[in-house]
Protein backbone atom coordinates (compact mmCIF):
# COMPACT_ATOMS: atom_id res chain seq x y z
CA UNK A 1 0.00 0.00 0.00
CA UNK A 2 2.41 2.64 -1.23
CA UNK A 3 1.88 6.22 -0.06
CA UNK A 4 -0.37 4.88 2.71
CA UNK A 5 0.45 5.22 6.40
CA UNK A 6 -1.06 4.02 9.64
CA UNK A 7 -0.70 4.95 13.27
CA UNK A 8 -1.75 2.83 16.26
CA UNK A 9 -2.37 4.66 19.53
CA UNK A 10 -2.78 2.89 22.86
CA UNK A 11 -3.50 4.56 26.18
CA UNK A 12 -4.35 1.96 28.77
CA UNK A 13 -7.29 0.00 27.39
CA UNK A 14 -8.10 2.71 24.84
CA UNK A 15 -6.93 1.99 21.32
CA UNK A 16 -7.14 3.84 18.02
CA UNK A 17 -6.01 3.03 14.49
CA UNK A 18 -5.56 5.80 11.92
CA UNK A 19 -5.02 4.91 8.26
CA UNK A 20 -4.39 7.67 5.71
CA UNK A 21 -3.49 7.83 2.04
CA UNK A 22 -1.45 10.81 0.87
CA UNK A 23 -1.50 10.28 -2.87
CA UNK A 24 -3.88 11.17 -5.71
CA UNK A 25 -4.93 7.58 -6.41
CA UNK A 26 -7.04 4.81 -4.98
CA UNK A 27 -5.47 2.10 -2.86
CA UNK A 28 -6.66 -1.20 -1.39
CA UNK A 29 -4.95 -3.93 0.57
CA UNK A 30 -4.25 -5.61 3.89
CA UNK A 31 -2.62 -3.91 6.87
CA UNK A 32 -0.83 -6.56 8.90
CA UNK A 33 2.73 -5.63 9.86
CA UNK A 34 4.04 -2.43 11.36
CA UNK A 35 7.08 -0.63 10.05
CA UNK A 36 10.28 -1.89 11.67
CA UNK A 37 11.23 -0.07 14.85
CA UNK A 38 14.21 -0.41 17.17
CA UNK A 39 13.98 -2.01 20.61
CA UNK A 40 16.66 -2.68 23.20
CA UNK A 41 17.96 -6.25 23.18
CA UNK A 42 20.06 -6.10 26.37
CA UNK A 43 21.32 -3.93 29.18
CA UNK A 44 23.56 -1.86 26.94
CA UNK A 45 22.43 0.38 24.09
CA UNK A 46 22.29 -2.42 21.58
CA UNK A 47 19.01 -2.34 19.64
CA UNK A 48 17.30 -4.56 17.09
CA UNK A 49 14.65 -3.80 14.51
CA UNK A 50 11.38 -5.69 14.98
CA UNK A 51 7.87 -5.63 13.49
CA UNK A 52 4.56 -6.16 15.25
CA UNK A 53 1.43 -7.56 13.74
CA UNK A 54 -1.66 -5.39 13.82
CA UNK A 55 -3.14 -7.72 16.42
CA UNK A 56 -0.10 -7.27 18.65
CA UNK A 57 -0.17 -3.51 18.21
CA UNK A 58 -3.80 -3.39 19.30
CA UNK A 59 -3.19 -5.82 22.16
CA UNK A 60 -5.67 -8.42 20.90
CA UNK A 61 -5.93 -12.08 21.91
CA UNK A 62 -4.59 -14.35 19.18
CA UNK A 63 -7.55 -16.70 19.50
CA UNK A 64 -10.06 -17.73 16.85
CA UNK A 65 -12.82 -17.75 19.47
CA UNK A 66 -12.44 -14.01 20.08
CA UNK A 67 -13.75 -11.22 17.89
CA UNK A 68 -12.97 -7.51 17.86
CA UNK A 69 -15.64 -4.88 17.36
CA UNK A 70 -14.64 -1.34 16.44
CA UNK A 71 -16.14 1.84 15.02
CA UNK A 72 -15.01 3.97 12.08
CA UNK A 73 -15.22 7.58 13.23
CA UNK A 74 -16.01 9.22 9.89
CA UNK A 75 -18.93 7.08 8.70
CA UNK A 76 -20.03 6.09 12.22
CA UNK A 77 -20.40 2.41 11.32
CA UNK A 78 -19.27 -0.51 13.45
CA UNK A 79 -17.27 -3.49 12.16
CA UNK A 80 -16.45 -6.92 13.50
CA UNK A 81 -13.40 -9.05 12.71
CA UNK A 82 -12.08 -12.36 13.99
CA UNK A 83 -8.99 -11.93 16.18
CA UNK A 84 -7.08 -14.74 14.48
CA UNK A 85 -7.66 -13.04 11.14
CA UNK A 86 -6.44 -9.70 12.45
CA UNK A 87 -3.26 -11.34 13.75
CA UNK A 88 -2.46 -13.49 10.72
CA UNK A 89 -3.97 -11.56 7.81
CA UNK A 90 -4.50 -8.05 9.13
CA UNK A 91 -7.23 -5.56 8.28
CA UNK A 92 -8.39 -4.99 4.71
CA UNK A 93 -8.96 -1.32 3.82
CA UNK A 94 -9.81 0.68 0.73
CA UNK A 95 -8.95 4.38 0.50
CA UNK A 96 -9.53 7.03 -2.11
CA UNK A 97 -7.13 9.85 -2.90
CA UNK A 98 -6.03 11.69 0.27
CA UNK A 99 -8.67 9.90 2.33
CA UNK A 100 -8.32 8.50 5.81
CA UNK A 101 -10.09 6.19 8.22
CA UNK A 102 -10.07 6.48 11.98
CA UNK A 103 -10.96 3.32 13.89
CA UNK A 104 -11.94 3.72 17.55
CA UNK A 105 -13.75 1.98 20.42
CA UNK A 106 -12.03 -1.37 20.02
CA UNK A 107 -13.51 -4.08 22.22
CA UNK A 108 -13.07 -7.83 22.27
CA UNK A 109 -15.84 -10.39 22.73
CA UNK A 110 -15.66 -14.12 23.19
CA UNK A 111 -17.94 -16.18 21.00
CA UNK A 112 -20.73 -18.20 22.59
CA UNK A 113 -21.36 -21.91 22.27
CA UNK A 114 -23.65 -21.43 19.29
CA UNK A 115 -21.03 -19.40 17.40
CA UNK A 116 -23.20 -16.28 17.15
CA UNK A 117 -20.33 -13.86 16.54
CA UNK A 118 -18.76 -16.16 13.96
CA UNK A 119 -22.08 -16.41 12.11
CA UNK A 120 -22.58 -12.65 12.23
CA UNK A 121 -19.05 -11.99 10.98
CA UNK A 122 -19.59 -14.37 8.09
CA UNK A 123 -22.97 -12.88 7.16
CA UNK A 124 -21.68 -9.30 7.22
CA UNK A 125 -18.65 -10.27 5.07
CA UNK A 126 -16.76 -7.16 6.12
CA UNK A 127 -19.66 -4.72 5.86
CA UNK A 128 -20.19 -2.07 8.50
CA UNK A 129 -23.45 -1.68 10.42
CA UNK A 130 -24.90 0.97 12.67
CA UNK A 131 -24.67 -1.34 15.66
CA UNK A 132 -23.05 -4.75 15.89
CA UNK A 133 -25.14 -5.57 18.97
CA UNK A 134 -28.33 -4.76 17.04
CA UNK A 135 -27.11 -6.78 14.06
CA UNK A 136 -26.52 -9.73 16.38
CA UNK A 137 -30.01 -9.30 17.81
CA UNK A 138 -31.50 -9.07 14.31
CA UNK A 139 -29.79 -12.32 13.37
CA UNK A 140 -31.30 -14.02 16.42
CA UNK A 141 -34.71 -12.48 15.69
CA UNK A 142 -34.63 -13.26 11.96
CA UNK A 143 -37.54 -15.75 12.20
CA UNK A 144 -39.72 -12.86 13.37
CA UNK A 145 -38.15 -9.85 11.66
CA UNK A 146 -38.21 -11.41 8.20
CA UNK A 147 -42.03 -11.80 8.08
CA UNK A 148 -42.40 -8.44 9.82
CA UNK A 149 -40.46 -6.79 6.98
CA UNK A 150 -42.63 -8.64 4.47
CA UNK A 151 -45.65 -6.93 6.03
CA UNK A 152 -44.21 -3.55 7.06
CA UNK A 153 -42.48 -2.15 4.00
CA UNK A 154 -43.14 0.78 1.63
CA UNK A 155 -44.53 -1.48 -1.10
CA UNK A 156 -47.16 -3.15 1.08
CA UNK A 157 -48.17 0.02 2.92
CA UNK A 158 -48.30 2.14 -0.22
CA UNK A 159 -50.48 -0.45 -1.95
CA UNK A 160 -52.97 -0.19 0.90
CA UNK A 161 -52.76 3.61 0.86
CA UNK A 162 -53.32 3.80 -2.87
CA UNK A 163 -56.50 1.77 -2.46
CA UNK A 164 -57.99 3.93 0.31
CA UNK A 165 -61.53 5.16 -0.09
CA UNK A 166 -62.34 8.58 -1.51
CA UNK A 167 -65.70 10.33 -1.65
CA UNK A 168 -65.89 9.57 -5.37
CA UNK A 169 -65.07 5.86 -5.12
CA UNK A 170 -67.37 5.36 -2.13
CA UNK A 171 -70.28 6.98 -3.95
CA UNK A 172 -69.71 4.97 -7.15
CA UNK A 173 -71.63 1.69 -6.90
CA UNK A 174 -69.75 0.37 -9.94
CA UNK A 175 -66.32 1.19 -8.51
CA UNK A 176 -63.87 -1.67 -9.15
CA UNK A 177 -62.76 -3.00 -5.76
CA UNK A 178 -60.44 -5.66 -7.18
CA UNK A 179 -57.19 -4.02 -6.10
CA UNK A 180 -58.68 -3.07 -2.74
CA UNK A 181 -59.64 -6.68 -2.08
CA UNK A 182 -56.28 -7.97 -3.32
CA UNK A 183 -54.37 -5.55 -1.10
CA UNK A 184 -56.37 -6.57 1.97
CA UNK A 185 -55.99 -10.27 1.13
CA UNK A 186 -52.22 -9.94 0.81
CA UNK A 187 -52.15 -7.93 4.05
CA UNK A 188 -54.10 -10.69 5.81
CA UNK A 189 -51.88 -13.47 4.43
CA UNK A 190 -48.71 -11.68 5.51
CA UNK A 191 -50.23 -10.91 8.91
CA UNK A 192 -50.95 -14.60 9.42
CA UNK A 193 -47.36 -15.44 8.42
CA UNK A 194 -46.01 -12.93 10.94
CA UNK A 195 -48.29 -14.03 13.76
CA UNK A 196 -47.52 -17.69 13.08
CA UNK A 197 -43.79 -16.96 13.23
CA UNK A 198 -44.17 -15.11 16.53
CA UNK A 199 -46.31 -17.92 17.92
CA UNK A 200 -43.58 -20.46 17.14
CA UNK A 201 -40.83 -18.15 18.39
CA UNK A 202 -42.59 -17.42 21.69
CA UNK A 203 -44.49 -20.68 22.06
CA UNK A 204 -47.71 -18.66 22.08
CA UNK A 205 -51.30 -19.78 22.45
CA UNK A 206 -53.17 -17.31 20.25
CA UNK A 207 -55.05 -17.94 17.02
CA UNK A 208 -53.10 -16.33 14.18
CA UNK A 209 -56.04 -16.26 11.76
CA UNK A 210 -58.49 -14.61 14.15
CA UNK A 211 -55.95 -11.97 15.23
CA UNK A 212 -55.09 -11.29 11.58
CA UNK A 213 -58.81 -10.82 10.88
CA UNK A 214 -58.92 -8.16 13.63
CA UNK A 215 -55.92 -6.43 12.08
CA UNK A 216 -57.62 -6.43 8.67
CA UNK A 217 -60.73 -4.94 10.27
CA UNK A 218 -58.63 -2.12 11.73
CA UNK A 219 -57.06 -1.47 8.33
CA UNK A 220 -60.49 -1.32 6.68
CA UNK A 221 -61.49 1.39 9.14
CA UNK A 222 -58.27 3.33 8.59
CA UNK A 223 -58.66 3.23 4.80
CA UNK A 224 -62.20 4.56 5.22
CA UNK A 225 -61.28 7.53 7.46
CA UNK A 226 -61.48 9.98 4.53
CA UNK A 227 -65.13 9.06 3.92
CA UNK A 228 -66.59 9.29 7.43
CA UNK A 229 -69.13 11.84 6.25
CA UNK A 230 -70.14 9.65 3.33
CA UNK A 231 -70.39 6.50 5.43
CA UNK A 232 -72.35 8.20 8.20
CA UNK A 233 -74.79 10.76 6.75
CA UNK A 234 -75.49 12.06 10.25
CA UNK A 235 -72.05 13.68 10.18
CA UNK A 236 -73.03 15.90 7.27
CA UNK A 237 -74.28 18.56 9.65
CA UNK A 238 -72.89 21.64 11.37
CA UNK A 239 -72.54 19.75 14.67
CA UNK A 240 -69.87 17.45 13.29
CA UNK A 241 -67.99 19.91 11.07
CA UNK A 242 -65.37 20.93 13.67
CA UNK A 243 -64.55 17.28 14.40
CA UNK A 244 -64.20 16.41 10.71
CA UNK A 245 -62.14 19.55 10.07
CA UNK A 246 -59.83 18.66 12.97
CA UNK A 247 -59.33 15.15 11.63
CA UNK A 248 -58.57 16.56 8.19
CA UNK A 249 -55.79 18.79 9.55
CA UNK A 250 -53.30 16.11 8.54
CA UNK A 251 -54.80 15.63 5.06
CA UNK A 252 -52.33 17.56 2.98
CA UNK A 253 -52.22 16.73 -0.70
CA UNK A 254 -55.69 17.87 -1.70
CA UNK A 255 -58.23 19.15 0.83
CA UNK A 256 -61.12 18.36 -1.50
CA UNK A 257 -60.11 14.73 -1.93
CA UNK A 258 -59.02 14.53 1.73
CA UNK A 259 -55.78 12.71 0.98
CA UNK A 260 -53.57 11.77 3.88
CA UNK A 261 -49.88 12.51 3.90
CA UNK A 262 -48.33 9.06 3.15
CA UNK A 263 -46.33 9.32 6.37
CA UNK A 264 -49.53 9.75 8.36
CA UNK A 265 -51.07 6.75 6.63
CA UNK A 266 -47.93 4.72 7.24
CA UNK A 267 -47.95 5.56 10.94
CA UNK A 268 -51.60 4.60 11.37
CA UNK A 269 -51.11 1.34 9.49
CA UNK A 270 -47.94 0.45 11.44
CA UNK A 271 -49.82 1.13 14.69
CA UNK A 272 -52.71 -1.09 13.61
CA UNK A 273 -50.24 -3.91 12.94
CA UNK A 274 -48.06 -3.66 16.02
CA UNK A 275 -50.66 -3.05 18.69
CA UNK A 276 -52.23 -6.54 18.41
CA UNK A 277 -49.08 -8.66 18.07
CA UNK A 278 -48.96 -9.52 21.78
CA UNK A 279 -52.29 -11.33 21.45
CA UNK A 280 -50.53 -14.27 19.83
CA UNK A 281 -48.94 -15.02 23.22
CA UNK A 282 -51.86 -14.22 25.49
CA UNK A 283 -54.88 -11.93 25.74
CA UNK A 284 -53.67 -10.82 29.18
CA UNK A 285 -51.92 -7.45 28.90
CA UNK A 286 -51.23 -8.13 25.23
CA UNK A 287 -50.93 -4.41 24.56
CA UNK A 288 -48.00 -4.09 26.98
CA UNK A 289 -46.33 -7.07 25.36
CA UNK A 290 -46.77 -5.46 21.95
CA UNK A 291 -45.24 -2.24 23.19
CA UNK A 292 -42.28 -4.10 24.70
CA UNK A 293 -41.53 -5.84 21.40
CA UNK A 294 -41.33 -2.50 19.57
CA UNK A 295 -38.04 -1.89 21.38
CA UNK A 296 -36.84 -5.38 22.29
CA UNK A 297 -37.35 -6.74 18.79
CA UNK A 298 -36.20 -3.56 17.03
CA UNK A 299 -39.59 -3.22 15.32
CA UNK A 300 -39.42 0.53 15.91
CA UNK A 301 -36.19 0.73 13.91
CA UNK A 302 -37.83 -1.02 10.98
CA UNK A 303 -40.91 1.24 11.14
CA UNK A 304 -38.69 4.35 11.22
CA UNK A 305 -36.72 3.15 8.19
CA UNK A 306 -39.93 2.40 6.28
CA UNK A 307 -41.43 5.80 7.07
CA UNK A 308 -38.25 7.49 5.86
CA UNK A 309 -38.46 5.54 2.61
CA UNK A 310 -42.02 6.84 2.32
CA UNK A 311 -40.76 10.42 2.49
CA UNK A 312 -40.76 11.21 6.22
CA UNK A 313 -37.64 12.94 7.53
CA UNK A 314 -35.58 11.11 10.16
CA UNK A 315 -36.59 13.21 13.17
CA UNK A 316 -40.30 12.98 12.34
CA UNK A 317 -40.00 9.22 11.72
CA UNK A 318 -38.55 8.77 15.20
CA UNK A 319 -41.44 10.79 16.66
CA UNK A 320 -43.95 8.69 14.73
CA UNK A 321 -42.45 5.50 16.14
CA UNK A 322 -42.87 7.04 19.59
CA UNK A 323 -46.57 7.52 18.79
CA UNK A 324 -46.93 3.91 17.67
CA UNK A 325 -45.31 2.85 20.92
CA UNK A 326 -47.42 5.18 23.06
CA UNK A 327 -50.80 4.32 21.62
CA UNK A 328 -50.11 0.60 21.81
CA UNK A 329 -50.88 0.95 25.53
CA UNK A 330 -51.65 4.57 26.44
CA UNK A 331 -55.41 5.17 26.31
CA UNK A 332 -56.85 7.18 23.48
CA UNK A 333 -60.06 9.16 23.82
CA UNK A 334 -62.51 6.33 23.33
CA UNK A 335 -63.92 5.11 26.67
CA UNK A 336 -67.15 3.12 26.19
CA UNK A 337 -68.24 3.39 29.84
CA UNK A 338 -67.58 7.10 30.35
CA UNK A 339 -70.65 9.26 30.97
CA UNK A 340 -69.01 12.66 31.16
CA UNK A 341 -66.54 14.22 28.69
CA UNK A 342 -64.87 16.25 31.44
CA UNK A 343 -64.25 13.16 33.55
CA UNK A 344 -62.97 11.38 30.46
CA UNK A 345 -60.60 14.27 29.71
CA UNK A 346 -59.18 14.14 33.22
CA UNK A 347 -58.73 10.36 33.10
CA UNK A 348 -57.03 10.56 29.71
CA UNK A 349 -54.72 13.39 30.75
CA UNK A 350 -53.64 11.71 33.98
CA UNK A 351 -52.95 8.47 32.12
CA UNK A 352 -50.90 10.34 29.54
CA UNK A 353 -48.81 12.25 32.04
CA UNK A 354 -48.15 9.12 34.10
CA UNK A 355 -46.38 7.57 31.12
CA UNK A 356 -42.67 8.37 30.90
CA UNK A 357 -42.67 8.13 27.10
CA UNK A 358 -45.57 10.59 26.87
CA UNK A 359 -43.64 13.01 29.08
CA UNK A 360 -40.70 12.66 26.74
CA UNK A 361 -42.90 13.18 23.67
CA UNK A 362 -44.38 16.34 25.21
CA UNK A 363 -40.91 17.62 26.16
CA UNK A 364 -41.98 17.89 29.80
CA UNK A 365 -39.24 19.79 31.62
CA UNK A 366 -38.63 21.95 34.65
CA UNK A 367 -37.54 25.59 34.37
CA UNK A 368 -37.53 28.14 37.20
CA UNK A 369 -39.34 25.64 39.45
CA UNK A 370 -42.19 25.30 36.94
CA UNK A 371 -42.90 22.11 34.98
CA UNK A 372 -43.67 22.93 31.34
CA UNK A 373 -44.77 21.01 28.25
CA UNK A 374 -44.53 21.79 24.55
CA UNK A 375 -47.59 23.27 22.83
CA UNK A 376 -47.03 21.80 19.37
CA UNK A 377 -46.30 18.35 20.77
CA UNK A 378 -49.48 18.43 22.87
CA UNK A 379 -51.59 19.45 19.88
CA UNK A 380 -49.99 16.67 17.85
CA UNK A 381 -50.67 14.13 20.60
CA UNK A 382 -54.33 15.18 20.70
CA UNK A 383 -54.68 14.77 16.93
CA UNK A 384 -53.17 11.29 16.94
CA UNK A 385 -55.27 10.31 19.94
CA UNK A 386 -58.39 11.43 18.07
CA UNK A 387 -57.45 9.62 14.85
CA UNK A 388 -56.64 6.39 16.64
CA UNK A 389 -59.71 6.69 18.85
CA UNK A 390 -61.80 7.01 15.69
CA UNK A 391 -60.41 3.66 14.59
CA UNK A 392 -60.97 2.04 17.97
CA UNK A 393 -64.49 3.43 18.38
CA UNK A 394 -65.55 2.62 14.84
CA UNK A 395 -64.13 -0.89 15.13
CA UNK A 396 -65.85 -1.49 18.47
CA UNK A 397 -69.21 -0.27 17.20
CA UNK A 398 -68.88 -2.27 13.98
CA UNK A 399 -68.41 -5.39 16.08
CA UNK A 400 -71.81 -4.73 17.63
CA UNK A 401 -73.54 -4.36 14.29
CA UNK A 402 -74.61 -1.37 12.21
CA UNK A 403 -75.03 1.34 14.83
CA UNK A 404 -74.09 4.46 12.90
CA UNK A 405 -75.71 6.80 15.41
CA UNK A 406 -73.59 5.35 18.21
CA UNK A 407 -70.43 5.70 16.10
CA UNK A 408 -71.20 9.35 15.41
CA UNK A 409 -72.01 10.08 19.05
CA UNK A 410 -68.79 8.40 20.21
CA UNK A 411 -66.63 10.32 17.74
CA UNK A 412 -68.28 13.56 18.77
CA UNK A 413 -67.65 12.73 22.44
CA UNK A 414 -63.98 12.03 21.63
CA UNK A 415 -63.68 15.36 19.86
CA UNK A 416 -65.22 17.16 22.82
CA UNK A 417 -62.48 15.63 24.97
CA UNK A 418 -59.93 17.01 22.50
CA UNK A 419 -61.51 20.46 22.69
CA UNK A 420 -61.44 20.31 26.49
CA UNK A 421 -57.77 19.34 26.53
CA UNK A 422 -56.68 21.92 23.95
CA UNK A 423 -58.58 24.74 25.67
CA UNK A 424 -57.15 23.76 29.05
CA UNK A 425 -53.63 23.60 27.62
CA UNK A 426 -53.89 27.13 26.25
CA UNK A 427 -55.38 28.43 29.50
CA UNK A 428 -52.60 26.76 31.51
CA UNK A 429 -49.89 28.61 29.64
CA UNK A 430 -48.49 25.13 28.93
CA UNK A 431 -47.66 24.42 32.56
CA UNK A 432 -48.28 20.83 33.63
CA UNK A 433 -49.62 21.52 37.13
CA UNK A 434 -51.99 24.24 35.93
CA UNK A 435 -53.22 21.99 33.15
CA UNK A 436 -54.09 19.26 35.65
CA UNK A 437 -55.84 21.78 37.90
CA UNK A 438 -57.95 23.15 35.07
CA UNK A 439 -58.95 19.76 33.70
CA UNK A 440 -59.70 18.45 37.21
CA UNK A 441 -62.07 21.37 37.74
Amino acid sequence: MAATSLVVHRIGDQRALVVYHNKYAEVAGWIRLSAAFPVKTGDDDERSLIQNTLGQGLGLYDDQHYFTIFREHINGLEYIRNNRELHHHGLYVELGAYKCQVFLDFRQVQDDESGSYASLTASLAGRGVKSVSNALKEMYLAPVLSPFRQLVNPGMLNWLIQNRWSAESYADADFDRTNYDKALKEFEDKSIDLLTAIKEFEDGEGDAESIAAEMVSDVRVILALPVLKERFPEMDSREYQPALAFLENEFTEDAELRNFDPGVWGTLLAWSIVRRLGKIVSDDEFDQQSRTWIDEWLLGNIIAEVLQEMGVDQETAIQRVALVRLFSTVPGLYTPDADDEEAMAEAVLRAWLADVDVQRYLFVHSYNDVVWFNREAFESLCWWAFAMSAVRAHKAMSAKGPQSEMVCDTLLACFQVVETLLAAAEESGYQVNKLLEIVSG
